[in-house]
């Protein structure tokens, strides 16, 4: 039985007990066993359009992550409509510091800390990955560390927020209703990619309601700044596939990704 631990990712507010569910970020940390533990860390953002939390992308992914040796972390961002821009953001970058602030205690290798995000969630993730050095990621006067990661896993992301299909309503929910122009472009996170983003594999199906063209943009980007990235699309697939176990077009992801992480020397691959 895996065991998953609350992470306090803020202190309450004094005197404050009852909160509606959402109005605060939530960090849960599952551990692989010690002897199998590679001392790196992924923090797992989960889909479901800044309004909701897709469940099949958390734990899953979390037990997956544990398999292959990794501690696991999964971020239950602040929704929309309670919640605007930049909150999601900001948990993130919080929960990026917290781990890599508390890696001595946790056996995590702060220099191994990666982000992994589905749909809305692979926003989340290229957006920190592409602006934690920026004006963007507020300076956390409790926590000097850097929030930004070492390496992104982008499964079926919305990058774009300008033009490409399947992502009108993930602008709404970040900034609210008829969003400006601008902001759309300065979060349209292909074009904050620099030399300085980490490596990225990212995974779409070729069919996805959420153009597979998000995906491009971004590895576009990539390889024009010299980032290293590994890019997979499937013929067919869907939108929110998740792991893909019940479906053999996308069923291999896990697998590639895996491999990708060895590479890196986050994972441990001898657990076939």
């Amino acid at each position: 039985m895996n065991t998953y631990v609350n992470i306090e990712l803020r202190p309450r507010a004094p005197g404050v007990q009852d909160e509606p569910p959402g109005a605060r970020a939530a960090l849960t940390m599952l551990a692989p066993p010690p002897e199998r533990a590679t001392g790196a860390a992924i923090i797992v953002c989960p889909g479901g359009g800044y309004v909701m939390h897709a469940e099949h992308e958390a734990e899953p992914l979390a037990e997956w992550l544990c398999e292959l040796g990794i501690t696991a972390f999964i971020l239950r961002y602040r929704l929309h409509p309670q919640h605007k821009h930049p909150a999601a953001l900001d948990d993130l970058a919080r929960a990026v510091r917290v781990v890599r602030a508390k890696a001595g205690t946790w056996g995590i290798d702060p220099q191994r800390i990666g982000t992994l995000g589905f749909s809305a969630g692979g926003h989340l993730v290229s957006m920190l990955a592409t602006l934690a050095a920026t004006e963007a990621v507020a300076a956390d006067p409790e926590l000097p560390q850097s929030a930004q990661p070492d390496l992104q896993i982008l499964i079926y992301p919305v990058i774009n927020l300008q033009s490409v299909g399947g992502h009108e309503w993930c602008g709404e929910a970040l900034f609210g209703p008829a969003p400006t122009p601008e902001l759309l472009e300065r979060f349209s996170t292909h074009l904050n990619v620099s030399p300085q983003t980490p490596p990225a594999f990212l995974m779409h199906a070729a069919d996805d309601s959420v153009s597979c063209a998000h995906s491009l943009l971004y590895a576009a980007a990539l390889q024009a700044h010299g980032v290293p990235f590994a890019l997979h699309i499937a013929e067919r697939g869907g939108h929110g596939f998740g792991m893909g176990q019940s479906d053999p077009l996308v069923s291999w992801w896990p697998e590639r990704c895996a491999a990708w992480l060895g590479e890196h020397g986050f994972a441990a691959l001898d657990h076939h």
